[in-house]
């Protein structure tokens, strides 16, 4: 008797250790694990979100405790509590923008984020950006410079920001700040936003935009 139950038991703990293992991460996460050591919780959780093999991926990759857009734990105006978990780094966002391989590996839907905390200043001037970009109720306090910039969509809405600059960029669809048919709170930047281009649709003129005094916003 006493063997069964000690046989029972190791089986118990061989089934708990299998349950613990993480699950295979994807090509394209190896892709980027190569180039930056110590991906975090959100770096991952934006990769295996945008993996090509990813077909039931969801809405958005979620860099913090909830799905919830709305949930409180994912108001940007409080990211300078959040964990380091959530960050991504800006310099992974523009290596995917420019990596053959990573851009091969990345789905149609491009990438789409909640709650994440962007770190550095984030550079994609002069790129033809061959995915759309969403980043939902996030932190991105450092500059974004978009100059010349062709990317199919950009999607800020209810994100906070530092400056803007994006003189001649091109957007296929629409770029968004605040008016993509969802509530997500508002949209605010903390810097001029110069947005000078005859090829971009801007959704945001039928809202305020909060944050942006009218003299530092540049919509032509």
């Amino acid at each position: 008797m006493c063997i069964a139950l000690l046989s029972s038991a190791a089986r118990g703990f061989a089934s708990d250790r299998k349950q613990s293992v993480p699950p295979a991460l994807s090509e394209l996460s190896r892709l980027a694990a190569a180039k930056f050591p110590s991906l975090t919780h959100a770096e991952l959780a934006l990769l295996e979100f945008a993996e090509i093999g990813n077909l039931n991926h969801g809405e958005l990759a979620v860099a913090g405790l909830s799905k919830d857009p709305l949930d409180p734990s994912n108001d940007p105006k409080d990211a300078a509590a959040w964990t380091r978990d959530r960050d991504i780094r800006a310099t992974l966002i523009e290596w995917l923008a420019v990596d053959h391989a990573a851009i091969a590996r990345i789905h149609p839907s491009g990438i789409r984020v909640l709650g994440a905390r962007v770190v550095g200043p984030l550079d994609l001037s002069y790129v033809h950006v061959p995915f759309a970009i969403m980043m939902i109720q996030c932190s991105i306090p450092k500059q974004i410079r978009l100059a010349a910039t062709e990317i199919p969509r950009l999607d800020l809405d209810g994100s906070y920001t530092g400056e803007i600059f994006a003189p001649d960029m091109r957007v296929a669809g629409s770029l968004f700040f605040g008016d993509d048919g969802h509530d997500y709170g508002s949209f605010q930047a903390d810097g001029e936003i110069d947005i000078s281009s005859r090829w971009t649709e801007i959704w945001s003129l039928t809202t305020d935009i909060s944050g942006i005094p009218r003299q530092r916003l540049i919509l032509f």
